[in-house]
């Protein structure tokens, strides 16, 4: 029988999708086969068909020859799932180790992103392969999915409560730098900020959550420290007196070794001169239409912007943001 497996042309599009392996009847080695594989029958040869992730998919005595060996043959492998070439396993290996040693940095987000980036070669936690490399693949993206399912599931029943709210956006928000890679995260994601998009409370929390997250995933970037650390401050002068604002502070901190009064004092005076013509982000009542310009004047209920084209903006306070009213009350 291995003698027509390697000489049997007719068969060759089949065998080169085995390897081939003799294991001789007799010896310490056998007898840890044959309990790891029991075969049925007594006679010899015994043939068996090992699948790649070690599991048994015939083991019996007998041989096989000719268009039944083909038949045979070509029966286990709708068994033995998807096989991969060697462009596709390199892929999957430098894939695999790249995403290993961003978990290792404690980069879960680049480590997601590998693994989702394994769609060039199927479903991502469903790549339909028992090789050992197909089979770790799908157990990180299989991790991956439950880890960011559940956070977006405990996130959002507390993004009703005044008192959860910051905080559950946040999580949100963190899902979204992690695990919005993968697809089923993502659709989870979406639904969910597509239902607080019509609550402007949700939707304004969101928003300051995912200033904050966007500034802090910064710090991984090189001069990632002082970047971090502007953003945050944009976050405060934007959104000031709310849990945003507060967290900045802190992270801001975090960051310098500064106390947090400091820090936000030092805010303080950066959102004066600011009011006095620098240019920072406007935003509407609505939350979803911004504009750069700096303050000309107030009056009367009214505020005057004008663009970085020198275009000057005329708009009653009360339709601006929240945050922005109380800056320009200060």
């Amino acid at each position: 029988m291995l003698h027509e497996l390697n000489t049997n042309s007719s068969i060759k599009p089949l065998t080169v999708q085995f390897v081939p392996l003799k294991v001789i009847t007799e010896g310490a080695t056998w007898g840890n086969w044959a309990r790891k594989y029991p075969p049925q029958g007594n006679g010899i040869p015994l043939l068996y068909v090992i699948r790649a992730d070690g599991q048994m998919l015939y083991g019996q005595s007998g041989s096989k020859s000719g268009q039944e060996l083909g038949q045979f043959m070509a029966d286990h492998l709708r068994q033995a799932g998807r096989l991969f070439n060697d462009r596709e396993l390199q892929l999957l290996e430098a894939t695999l180790s790249a995403a290993r040693e961003h978990l290792e940095k404690k980069d879960k987000s680049q480590a997601v992103r590998k693994i989702a980036s394994l769609s060039k070669l199927g479903t991502v936690g469903e790549l339909q392969s028992y090789s050992r490399l197909a089979l770790e693949a799908d157990e990180l993206a299989s991790q991956f999915t439950d880890e960011g399912l559940q956070q977006i599931e405990e996130a959002a029943t507390q993004l009703d409560a005044p008192e959860t709210q910051f905080d559950a956006a946040l999580a949100l928000a963190d899902a979204k730098l992690v695990y919005a890679a993968i697809p089923a995260v993502d659709k989870s994601l979406k639904a969910v900020y597509r239902s607080a998009a019509r609550d402007p409370a949700k939707k304004e929390a969101l928003a300051q959550a995912e200033a904050i997250q966007r500034a802090l995933a910064r710090k991984k970037l090189r001069g990632g420290d002082k970047l971090a650390v502007k953003d945050l401050h944009r976050v405060i002068e934007r959104y000031p007196q709310t849990p945003a604002a507060r967290l900045a502070a802190e992270k801001i901190a975090e960051i310098t070794g500064q106390p947090v009064a400091d820090v936000a004092a030092a805010v303080g005076q950066n959102a004066a001169t600011a009011e006095e013509g620098e240019f920072r982000t406007w935003t509407d009542a609505t939350g979803e239409h911004r504009i750069e310009a700096k303050l000309i004047a107030t009056k009367q209920g009214w505020v005057q912007l004008e663009t970085s084209a020198g275009k000057k903006i005329s708009l009653p306070i009360k339709k601006l943001s929240q945050a922005d009213q109380d800056l320009l009350a200060r």
